[in-house]
């Protein structure tokens, strides 16, 4: 699915807002965790299109886990969580605290 047709499909349930390039703002709610990992495969088919399906797999998974542990240790029900894609390859992760919470980041290689 590209990025554009998820856009449309996400406005018309309102649990998710894209706000900016490769930027998605969700609710703390089970639900959020297939909306991020359709916004995740809509950033990749537009910006890898050439992507692998196997790369494609490894990033949504990585993006259910933060996603999923997020709703369930991190704001609260109904609370803001916000998806930010800068690059789409690598392979590390790590945690910074910032003046709104916690920031979690990963990074998948590419394959």
């Amino acid at each position: 699915m590209n990025l554009d047709r998820w856009i449309t499909r996400s406005a018309s349930r309102a649990r998710a807002q894209v706000v900016g390039p490769n930027i998605l703002l969700l609710r703390s709610h089970p639900q959020s965790v297939s909306d991020a990992r359709l916004f995740i495969r809509g950033c990749l088919a537009t910006n890898v299109p050439d992507a692998s399906e196997d790369h494609l797999d490894q990033v949504s998974l990585v993006v259910s886990e933060l996603v999923t542990n997020a709703v369930t240790h991190g704001s609260a029900p109904g609370g803001p969580l916000r998806l930010v894609v800068n690059n789409v390859c690598a392979g590390r992760w790590g945690a910074n605290d910032t003046d709104t919470g916690e920031s979690v980041w990963a990074e998948v290689h590419a394959t």
